[in-house]
């Protein structure tokens, strides 16, 4: 689909601004909540991974085999909807060189299986001590209740304000707005290439579809996450939306809360991530950077004017994690030592 970057449609200048946070109000989630596409490594020989390809998809799956391989493994076979299954790879497996196998169900094959199906395949492996990981996941929310552009004209809107309302772990460079020759356009938040990465675009019925891509650890915590909160009773539909509002969270754009409803914040973070604070942000300037800003204001001959140039180039980079962080730690702690 050939699409070009262009700025974002004009918009209306807006009104007061309401309320930065939804708790305490009634929200209902309208819009449907799932999946859009699971890659998943199962360590097991390639016949038991065919078996189980087509236990996930829940049908038998007649395999064709193009007589190559992809990616790095040295064979790959094709299923119906889409279906790959990756096989004898080049490298052994890092963890005690087991045989293993990727499963790759994009779009299609969740029109012909289920988040449920496929959790409760993933849950008997677990109880066989059969071991897999989960590679990348897609959670989709489709409604009717924003576009793309009028997403990314309030993202515009909102980054440009100190003390902005849209939370979120993107960085104002990489989020853009790309119209598509057929006239519609994706807004995309986020790099590609991270552990998760946020696009929203208009299906061919016509819904709008904000799409959760999340790679690598990320993906396997998510999903073992979501089939946790199954096997305990809980909403999945909610927590599922709790994984994308970790990521980007328009706080005062109705639509968008009309869209996730009730959801909190999962808060769900990686086995080695560490929670970034003040604290920690303190004690690594004065460990890494202290030495060097004296060094190099002592050799300018005017400490006082290199510091205050240090000062106003990070207030022209500060980044909205850091502009939410700064007023609760003053809430916190007013002053350092």
């Amino acid at each position: 689909m050939g699409c070009t970057a262009r700025g974002p449609p004009s918009v209306e200048p807006r009104g007061p601004r309401p309320p930065t946070t939804r708790r305490g109000v009634e929200f209902h989630i309208m819009a449907s909540v799932g999946w859009d596409w699971l890659t998943v490594t199962l360590f097991v020989d390639p016949e038991r991974a065919a078996e189980l390809a087509g236990d996930l998809l829940g049908q038998p799956i007649t395999w064709r085999d193009p007589g190559h391989g992809g990616l790095a493994f040295r064979s790959v076979k094709f299923g119906p909807y889409g279906l790959k299954l990756y096989s004898l790879p080049t490298q052994p497996a890092k963890v005690g060189g087991l045989d293993y196998c990727t499963v790759q169900m994009p779009g299609e094959c969740w029109s012909w299986t289920s988040e449920a199906r496929v959790c409760g395949v993933l849950r008997q492996l677990s109880a066989e001590g059969i071991r897999w990981q989960v590679t990348r996941v897609d959670l989709r929310v489709d409604h009717r209740l924003f576009t793309p552009a009028e997403l990314f004209v309030r993202w515009e809107a909102d980054v440009a304000e100190v003390g902005s309302t849209v939370r979120s772990l993107v960085k104002r460079e990489s989020a853009e707005l790309t119209r598509c020759l057929d006239g519609g356009c994706i807004a995309r938040f986020g790099a590609r290439q991270s552990t998760r990465y946020m696009r929203c675009y208009i299906r061919d019925d016509g819904q709008t579809r904000v799409e959760l891509e999340c790679k690598g650890e990320r993906a396997d915590v998510v999903v073992r996450d979501l089939m946790a909160c199954e096997a305990a009773g809980q909403d999945v539909a909610r927590r599922a939306v709790g994984h994308l509002l970790d990521f980007v969270d328009f706080l005062d754009f109705a639509p968008w809360g009309q869209m996730v409803g009730e959801a909190e914040r999962a808060g769900v973070n990686l086995p080695r991530q560490v929670e970034v604070t003040v604290e920690r942000k303190r004690e690594w300037v004065l460990r890494q950077c202290a030495a060097s800003v004296v060094t190099v204001g002592a050799c300018a001959g005017d400490l006082d004017h290199w510091v205050a140039a240090i000062v106003e180039q990070g207030r022209r980079h500060l980044s909205l994690a850091a502009r939410h962080l700064i007023p609760n730690a003053l809430e916190r702690a007013p002053a350092f030592a």
